[in-house]
């Protein structure tokens, strides 16, 4: 037994590696799923090569990953888990097979599935406890009891219980940390590319993204510098807390009012960098000039809820020619930025 038991923890082991480095990878969604839910069958069908086995019975932990799988994955993913592991514990043949699926698979495994509805799975090392031993008692202890003795059952079920919270809790340690892990790669990674005080892209990754702006080799594509009109008269005016809101709710307007075909992100300061996907400058044009005159009627408010009454912006805009160019279609721009700039501001300029 002490064998089977040890094979079990490093195939356990193995498997929550295998997917954790499937999730680190940052496959597309379905893919990630697929592969998730053919790791989990794999590991349950290595369980029954190594099980222990006594009167056409095997005993593994396959109710471990049928229950996490459930538990943080729902019905999903753990119904085709339970459908394609029941038939191949039946391909294993020996008398307990049925009973083995019933109580191994399809018990807990609805059952964990169903507390999935309600989020339990937000667990506390005590809830988890609870929560492990309410598994081992509807799956592990009736197959137990099914085919030990009393004496047998006297030297089993504290090895049985033990070994059973030891590699659950151990699976629900490697996951949660699995998942902070996770959390704070895709936080690094979003600060890397997006802007701290706007949560618009970096000019960083804005110039990456150039490359998969909509309708590239289609269309012509334009770079638009957009400026906040007398942001310092802002600051000084209504204090810095309120400078960094209008730029926060400048940020968010814009990402509202763009069109598909425009990718937008903060160039620094009071000055934001937009691409857009038209058929001409014209279209150009209009595009910004709308986008100009709904930022001008919009509202915009102090930190402490004061309506500000003069809120315009600057637009110049200059033709990108060849995505490798990025940075002299910007200075083009930015050309025609200071001069909307010059003639009086709240107006669209290009060449």
């Amino acid at each position: 037994m002490i064998e089977s038991i040890l094979s079990n923890i490093a195939i356990l082991l193995l498997m929550h590696l295998c997917i954790n480095t499937l999730y680190l990878k940052k496959l597309p969604t379905k893919l990630t799923g697929a592969l998730h839910i053919a790791g989990t069958i794999f590991t349950i069908v290595c369980f029954y090569f190594v099980a222990y086995k006594i009167n056409g019975f095997y005993f593994d932990y396959r109710v471990i990953p049928i229950a996490i799988i459930g538990l943080f994955h729902g019905w999903k993913y753990a119904f085709p888990v339970i459908i394609v592991s029941a038939l191949a514990r039946l391909g294993f043949g020996g008398e307990g097979a049925v009973f083995e699926i019933l109580f191994t698979l399809v018990i807990p495994g609805t059952a964990t599935s169903l507390l999935h509805l309600f989020s339990f799975n937000a667990l506390t090392y005590k809830r988890g406890f609870i929560f492990f031993t309410f598994i081992w008692l509807i799956a592990d202890l009736p197959l137990i009891l099914q085919v030990a003795d009393a004496a047998e059952l006297y030297q089993w079920l504290p090895i049985r219980f033990v070994s059973f919270h030891f590699l659950s809790l151990l699976m629900y340690f490697f996951i949660t940390n699995g998942w902070k892990q996770l959390e704070m790669i895709e936080k690094l990674q979003f600060y890397a590319e997006h802007d701290q005080l706007t949560g618009l892209y970096n000019l960083r990754k804005f110039i990456q993204l150039i490359d998969k702006c909509p309708g590239w080799g289609e269309k012509e594509h334009y770079i638009a510098m957009i400026d906040l009109d007398r942001f310092k008269v802002i600051n000084d005016t209504y204090g810095h807390l309120t400078g960094d809101k209008v730029l926060e709710d400048l940020a968010a307007f814009l990402l509202e009012i763009k069109p598909e075909n425009m990718i937008v992100g903060r160039y620094g300061g009071e000055e934001f960098i937009g691409c857009l996907a038209v058929s001409n400058a014209e279209n150009a044009a209009s595009t910004l000039e709308e986008i100009r005159l709904k930022i001008r009627n919009h509202h915009f408010y102090t930190f402490d809820g004061e309506r500000i009454k003069q809120i315009s912006v600057s637009i110049g805009f200059a033709k990108l020619t060849d995505q490798g160019k990025v940075e002299a279609a910007v200075s083009l721009a930015d050309k025609q930025l200071y001069k909307a700039k010059k003639n009086g501001r709240n107006q669209v300029c290009s060449f």
